[in-house]
């Protein structure tokens, strides 16, 4: 689905929950949420076009990677 952003979480114990962050290339954050195990999905539509940092960070959880967003 265009728009949104797929992650895929796994190793995460069940009852935890870890935080994902889009940050701008400036280090503003543009957006958060809550994520649990498994498939998540955030909106991005809202995103103008460019490149982002994607972070999630939790219990034994720490991944940071870039992604472009085209219009």
């Amino acid at each position: 689905m265009y728009g949104t952003l797929h992650v895929k979480i796994e190793g995460l114990a069940t009852s935890k929950k870890a935080n994902l962050t889009i940050t701008s290339m400036l280090g503003q954050t543009i957006m958060s949420s809550k994520i649990m195990d498994g498939e998540n999905m955030m909106d991005v539509s809202a995103l103008g076009a460019g490149v982002y940092i994607v972070s999630v960070l939790g219990d034994g959880v720490n991944y940071t990677e870039r992604f472009v967003k085209i219009e």
